[in-house]
């Protein structure tokens, strides 16, 4: 692509952080190579050596040309073999859990940073354009989220943008911003589990009451109402016929998520089952 002198040369300053004059004139032969160390790939801007049909000195040609750059993934895999691995572990508090994930990658010869996704600002400053507590102008190895902070909707809109660019950096993420998003909203897991084929109990999720009581209808059975958000049975309310549904101002977020109810009773108590996945493989289940 062919961009004009000055425009070219803005980005220049902006690339490689070197003063530059936009409006003096190019030199006989300029070969820059400026090497991004949060991409994969480097950029070579060359000046023509004289005229030629239709262009001139103020004209430049860019190119992209591979290579490892400091951050990419193959060049952190040399790098922790000869110091330790900086995770950092997102969790909204020290808990139990968090204690044992830090035990647990201490014992591995990690070194685990413990940060809330609400301490992680977003800084257009900083070289990553992330500023990460306890990481200085670095980024971790690897990230681990065992749990989001809670807030308004901008705000987890907000952590979730956090996650998404440690993921665009290059940097491994679990869980990442889509598969939280996907398994946040309910009505989002339940279209992805009916996409992949894989069978679940029967779902509408609607905004008004009239459509709640249609789908009891093609329900034919009592049906489970569910918060969209929401998690450890909070919540939720048995709803056998229409009249047990309440308006759409007592409804959580006015969403009508149900689902039908799949009561399997195990002696005297009700149980239900879950499944944990690991890269797309059933590792573990329990019982509840």
């Amino acid at each position: 692509r062919r961009l004009g002198r000055p425009e070219i040369d803005r980005r220049l300053v902006r690339l490689s952080h070197r003063s530059f004059d936009p409006g003096e004139p190019a030199p006989p032969v300029s070969n820059h190579l400026i090497r991004n160390p949060f991409d994969r790939f480097a950029i070579r801007i060359s000046t023509p050596l004289k005229r030629r049909a239709g262009f001139d000195t103020r004209f430049v040609w860019i190119s992209r040309i591979s290579y490892d750059p400091p951050n990419s993934p193959t060049n952190r895999k040399r790098i922790a073999l000869s110091s330790p691995l900086r995770i950092l572990l997102v969790s909204a508090r020290l808990d139990r859990h968090a204690r044992q994930l830090l035990a647990a990658f201490e014992a591995r010869g990690a070194v685990a940073t413990l940060a809330s996704l609400s301490s992680i600002g977003i800084d257009t400053d900083t070289p990553s354009g992330l500023a990460i507590p306890g990481f200085g102008d670095a980024l971790p190895d690897a990230v681990c989220v065992r749990t989001m902070d809670g807030g308004s909707f901008e705000a987890v809109t907000r952590r979730l943008a956090v996650l998404h660019g440690l993921k665009a950096l290059g940097v491994p993420v679990s869980n990442d911003a889509a598969a939280i998003e996907i398994c946040t909203d309910k009505s989002a897991t339940s279209f992805r589990l009916k996409a992949a084929g894989l069978p679940s109990p029967f779902v509408v999720c609607v905004e008004t009451r009239e459509a709640a009581e249609a789908a009891l209808e093609q329900a034919a059975g009592p049906m489970v109402l569910k918060p969209l958000f929401g998690s450890q049975g909070k919540g939720l309310k048995l709803v056998r016929d229409p009249a047990d549904l309440p308006g759409p101002e007592d409804v959580a977020g006015g969403v009508y998520y149900l689902q039908r109810f799949a009561a399997k009773p195990v002696g005297t108590r009700w149980t239900d089952y879950r499944i944990l996945v690991s890269a797309g493989r059933a590792v573990a289940g329990m019982r509840r």
